[in-house]
């Protein structure tokens, strides 16, 4: 939330690609050769450990303003409103609030290609630029 307040103390458009991370992978308590993301529950959609993070990549998916509306929607709803975002209804409130084409969303945030996509930039993060937590800034110099 502090680039919003950097936007508007600059007036300059601060230019971010987010890109999803798994503090859940991260932290967990199995062997790190187990990803979570390919885990039947996440398959199936019973557990909601990556929620806000296809929700985000369903929001992007309508466009960089849209997913930008709906991310500060999240980050409202998680730091200041204290909710909880493994709930459904926290990332219908979100996209409402982000004006998103809310059936688009729900078919977007149900395709099982996200997880592929959460899997994959998750490793890219850790392998290739050694993150470990969030955030984990990545400029082109490296």
């Amino acid at each position: 939330m502090w680039l919003t307040k950097v936007e508007e103390s600059t007036g300059e458009a601060i230019k971010v690609d987010w890109q999803p991370f798994s503090l859940a992978q991260v932290n967990s308590d199995k062997d790190q050769d187990i990803k979570l993301w390919e885990q039947p529950g996440v398959l199936d959609g019973t557990d909601k450990t990556f929620l806000a993070h296809m929700s985000g990549l369903a929001a992007k998916r309508q466009g960089e303003e849209q997913f930008k509306s709906f991310f500060m929607a999240l980050l409202r709803a998680r730091h200041e409103d204290k909710k909880d975002l493994l709930d459904p209804a926290v990332m219908e409130e979100a996209a409402v609030t982000a004006g998103l084409d809310m059936a688009r969303f729900r078919e977007d945030q149900s395709d099982p290609e996200l997880l592929k996509d959460i899997g994959e930039s998750h490793t890219i993060a850790v392998e290739e630029h050694g993150a470990f937590g969030v955030p984990t800034f990545v400029f082109g110099e490296g």
